[in-house]
């Protein structure tokens, strides 16, 4: 009799726990579907006035937008989490649900374990997907803007290495800092009409000033050709020297490989090569650390939301839970942006940058849920 009253109480939670999982996926469904299609939209019309401009054909439009869902997902998965968690159990808790659960023997802890589950899986998926899926069509995003533009094939970036083919000339730049517009290990090739390298010029660093760059710590050759055979003809070192480089900052900014556009162990490297070389990676340090932060909102979402939910009289209100869904996601996002900021400008550890905001959207969530009556 025992026995048969304890495998009844199994299937009893295997029941419930099927119920709130359907019931979760299928609003998480509904928020991101809804953002996603909210997102394009704005998105569109922001587009459109270039799309006309450069009279872009309707399946390269196709392919951006394509191309952008997996970022947008991305973006949006953390309030869609928010929305749907707080749908889910307000209107559980609306139609007495939670409390008829509770009254047979269970915790709030065990009602919610299957969402909490849910916002680990979604973490996974979404680290995985920043790292096999988004740096790629977050390049292919970038490549096609650039082509809309008539920016193609002049200049690019490989490895991190900035390449610039002209008519006569080529050049490298090892590494750009986009904040201060500097340049750090500049090699320019110069030719002539039957592509023989004329000049060599490499520079330790350049600044852009006054609409113009301007190397420094040069080292400038001049080659001659006999015969068939290259020789230097000469070499001249300068410690300053003015170069019609056709690309502004904005431009190398534009063209750069992007934190986004890269994987975990792709930045990785890159932040190990930048500080071997000695160059500031403090920017790419807290991408870094963010690629893995950043994820771990959808659960501390998901923490915030069910207290959130189950405190409040109207939480099946669809209206009013999108309201509070955008709110929250909106502070969190400011709160994000800010800390990032300040890690960038070397003000916050790089390591505390990416996390202070999860912290304390964690701490708040936690204390939200020990309130509640369990």
């Amino acid at each position: 009799m025992g026995k048969h009253k304890e495998s009844t109480g199994a299937y009893d939670l295997k029941i419930i726990t099927r119920y709130v999982t359907r019931e979760y996926l299928k609003m998480l469904a509904y928020s991101l579907m809804t953002f996603i299609v909210i997102y394009l939209i704005i998105d569109f019309f922001e587009r459109i006035d270039m799309f006309i401009k450069y009279k872009t054909p309707t399946a390269t439009i196709i392919r951006y937008f394509a191309f952008k869902v997996p970022f947008i997902v991305y973006q949006m998965l953390p309030i869609a989490v928010l929305l749907s968690t707080l749908l889910t159990m307000g209107i559980l808790s609306k139609n007495n649900e939670v409390t008829a659960m509770k009254s047979g023997g269970m915790s709030l802890v065990r009602i919610t374990t299957p969402i909490l589950l849910i916002g680990l899986l979604i973490t996974l998926f979404t680290f995985v997907g920043s790292e096999y899926v988004t740096p790629y069509t977050n390049m292919q995003v970038s490549r096609i803007k650039n082509n809309v533009k008539q920016k193609k094939a002049r200049t690019f970036s490989k490895h991190n290495r900035i390449w610039y083919s002209g008519k006569d000339m080529i050049y490298n730049i090892d590494y750009f800092n986009a904040k201060t517009n500097t340049l750090h290990g500049v090699t320019v090739f110069n030719f002539d009409d039957e592509f023989n390298l004329l000049r060599r010029i490499d520079a330790a660093a350049g600044a852009y000033k006054a609409g113009e760059w301007f190397l420094f710590d040069v080292i400038e050759r001049g080659f001659s050709h006999k015969s068939g055979r290259q020789e230097i003809s000469r070499v001249t070192e300068l410690d300053e020297k003015a170069i019609n480089i056709p690309e502004t900052p904005d431009s190398l900014k534009e063209v750069r490989k992007k934190a986004e556009e890269m994987s975990y162990n792709e930045l990785k490297v890159f932040v190990a090569k930048v500080k071997e070389q000695g160059y500031e990676a403090a920017e790419y340090e807290v991408d870094l650390h963010a690629k893995v932060a950043i994820p771990f909102v959808c659960v501390i979402m998901t923490v915030i939301g069910i207290p959130f939910a189950l405190k409040r009289q109207r939480a099946g209100s669809l209206a009013v839970g999108i309201g509070i869904s955008i709110i929250i996601g909106f502070l969190y996002y400011i709160t994000l942006s800010f800390a990032l900021s300040l890690g960038h400008a070397g003000v916050l550890p790089p390591l505390i940058a990416a996390w202070v905001s999860l912290f304390i959207f964690l701490m708040i969530g936690g204390y939200m849920f020990s309130t509640v009556r369990q």
